[in-house]
């Protein structure tokens, strides 16, 4: 592309993308392995800044969106939850990121650490485990940017999106206690900040359920 400013994408009608969507779905039945490079998809390897939007897909019946300047695009919501998994559940589940090569990933974000650092932090899938088989991508993506606060503080966000049943001083005192077992075995600097911050932010979460719980129960 000579000059990116005179570039003009053809007009696909909208018939023609689902149709050729049922294509590869018929061609790739669901299931655990990623049948395309993910990144290369998603548009990574063109350096595009990645702008979360909500309702992308209710208002305009698309996943993403790029920009006229050709240097962001605009991305619904639900691709969050595809590469995390379930948004809800306890640690996030079914998603895709997994798949990915960490290399990959890194490569993706080193290219714009400061706005894809956090980024990655608000949709790795909600787990912190130690296993020889796998990564625990939430811990790596500490290890590896965790000195940067907006890093932790994504991450925070995004564990605590959640559900739960029950007395929330009761589920926010089993979160902290998980977090504090964890960290008992844990070396490194950035991952044991997070925690500390993060058990803070429970404790007074604790303070003001168990307040309103009081109330409640007269």
């Amino acid at each position: 592309m000579n000059n990116p400013e005179r570039f003009k994408a053809p007009f696909i009608p909208k018939e023609r993308v689902w149709q050729e969507a049922e294509k590869f779905r018929a061609a790739y039945p669901a299931g655990r392995k990623v049948p395309v490079q993910v990144l290369e998809l998603a548009e990574f390897d063109l350096a595009l800044d990645l702008i979360p939007a909500e309702r992308l897909r209710e208002q305009l019946e698309i996943d993403a969106l790029l920009m006229g300047d050709l240097k962001s695009i605009l991305v619904d919501f639900r691709l969050n939850s595809w590469l995390r998994g379930d948004r809800y559940s306890p640690g996030g589940e079914g998603g895709v990121l997994p798949l990915i090569p960490l290399d990959d990933i890194w490569k993706w974000v080193d290219a714009n650490r400061e706005k894809r650092a956090w980024y990655l932090a608000s949709f790795v899938p909600k787990q912190l485990f130690r296993s020889t088989e796998r990564p625990c991508l939430a811990r790596e993506v500490l290890i590896r940017y965790g000195s940067d606060p907006t890093v932790r503080n994504n991450l925070t966000a995004n564990f605590s999106t959640e559900g739960w049943s029950g007395p929330a001083s009761a589920h926010y005192q089993e979160k902290e206690q998980q977090l504090l077992a964890f960290k008992k075995e844990e070396t490194d600097a950035n991952v044991r900040l997070w925690i500390d911050e993060y058990v803070a932010g429970l404790q007074a979460q604790i303070d003001q359920a168990k307040i309103r719980e009081e109330r409640e129960a007269f």
